[in-house]
């Protein structure tokens, strides 16, 4: 598990613990699990998909940006 964020200009949407998020860049969809290596992508407007015990939810999003460090997945999106 590892923290997920998801922020738009209204706020934050999402902000819990996660199994896994997948989330459409410009070179592809990307899968991010636990312990991924640091990245930063641009986002494009799609369907990001995360994963909470054992069940995926859904939620549409706009252009932006991804993060992943060690703290954790922040999707910025307008």
């Amino acid at each position: 598990m590892f923290n997920f964020k998801l922020v738009t200009p209204d706020g934050i949407k999402i902000d819990q613990d996660v199994e896994m998020v997948i989330v459409r860049t410009e070179s592809g969809d990307r899968g991010i699990l636990e312990n991924h290596r640091p990245l930063v992508a641009n986002v494009k407007a799609s369907t990001l998909r995360y994963k909470v015990n054992g069940q995926f939810s859904e939620v549409e999003i706009e252009d932006g940006f991804l993060k992943v460090n060690k703290t954790g997945t922040t999707v910025v999106t307008r």
